[in-house]
């Protein structure tokens, strides 16, 4: 039995009468051509751990990168239930938080720990803030995606009176979009457009995407949720923010934790 990296992918090649084992492992796909048994590349640690399995060198130091980074996710696991439990306020290196609340605070905190994290705040307590704080924190060229009923009155408002932050709305014009600010501001429908004319640019400029009012990606197969989805691997800073994440039922969580989480597919 052997397992090798390629592609993002770990590959076990075994023989007939080992197959139930490495199946055991989960998550994975078989592929008839190569006869070859195909994980995503994080079940590398489950594999080596759990099978009596051959590997390189250069499979031993993806291996070990893979433990370490699982040990660091941990380590945040642990910190943000630390912060969920203390209602403090926390200082937060390079922005200023005075003006938050407790909660805003705890917010804020738990999404500087980690690159991607959904904000599921009832409707008052203050998420744009807390996202536009993130925005100070990160210092990237932000993309907001929020309902056009909101893009001025709200978000723009609130990015001027709390922030320093360069935006621009870009529904009505864009092509502002080939010029530097800090945060492009569009709705749902502008964004569709803007994706497919750009044709895969937009991850380039833009590192953080924040989605707002994110239950309207309920139906992960409708065009917006792809549209939007299409980007979870591309951008490395994404948030969700909505009082309601599921009106209805629980399978509308998962288009909005697939685009947080890059393990969901």
């Amino acid at each position: 039995m052997q397992v090798y990296v390629e592609d993002d992918l770990a590959i076990v090649k075994c023989s007939y009468h080992e197959k139930e084992i490495v199946k055991a492992i989960g998550d994975f796909k078989f592929d008839k051509k190569t006869a070859s048994w195909k994980f995503p590349q994080r079940k590398l640690i489950d594999i080596i751990d759990n099978l009596k399995i051959e590997y390189s060198q250069a499979t031993a130091l993806i291996y070990q990168q893979l433990r370490e980074e699982r040990s660091t996710y941990h380590s945040q696991i642990n910190l943000a239930n630390t912060i969920k439990t203390i209602p403090t306020k926390f200082l937060i290196d390079k922005i200023d938080v005075s003006q938050c609340y407790i909660h805003q605070h705890q917010a804020i905190h738990l999404g500087s720990i980690f690159n991607s994290y959904a904000f599921f705040m009832e409707t008052g307590t203050g998420k744009t803030l807390v996202a536009i704080k993130l925005m100070e924190y990160w210092k990237v060229p932000t993309m907001v995606v929020a309902p056009l009923s909101t893009i001025e009155s709200v978000w723009k408002r609130e990015i001027e009176k709390w922030s320093n932050l360069k935006s621009v709305v870009l529904w009505h014009n864009m092509k502002e979009f080939n010029n530097s600010y800090d945060v492009y501001l569009v709705n749902y429908e502008g964004f569709k457009k803007l994706s497919k004319d750009t044709k895969g640019k937009l991850s380039e400029k833009v590192q953080c995407l924040i989605v707002d009012e994110s239950s309207k990606m309920k139906n992960p197969k409708s065009q917006i949720s792809k549209t939007i989805l299409h980007y979870k691997d591309k951008i490395k800073h994404r948030i969700c923010l909505t009082g309601t994440p599921a009106p209805n039922n629980l399978l509308e969580y998962f288009g909005q934790m697939a685009f947080i989480n890059s393990d969901l597919r």
